[in-house]
C-alpha cells in the first residue's frame, strides 16, 4: 500500500532522475518497458496484498469458511 500511495507524491521528483539515467545508458524503448513494469506492479500488488474490506463480501467469507 505504500508503494501505491507513494506515487503520486514521489513520481514527479523520481522519475525524470530514473528516466534520465535510463535513456542514457539504454535505448529509449527501456523508457516505456520501466514504465510498463511499475504499472503493472502497481495494479498487482493491491489486490495481492490489500485485504477486503467491503462488509457483505467479509460476512460472505466468513459464513462460508473461507475467513480464518
Amino acid at each position: 500500500m505504500v508503494i501505491y500511495t507513494l506515487g503520486p507524491f514521489v513520481g514527479p521528483t523520481v522519475g525524470p532522475v530514473v528516466g534520465g539515467f535510463i535513456n542514457q545508458h539504454a535505448s529509449w524503448r527501456w523508457t516505456f518497458y520501466v514504465v510498463i513494469i511499475w504499472s503493472g506492479i502497481q495494479v498487482f500488488s493491491p489486490q495481492r496484498f490489500v485485504n477486503e474490506s467491503l462488509s457483505s463480501v467479509c460476512l460472505f467469507r466468513k459464513r462460508m469458511g473461507l475467513l480464518s
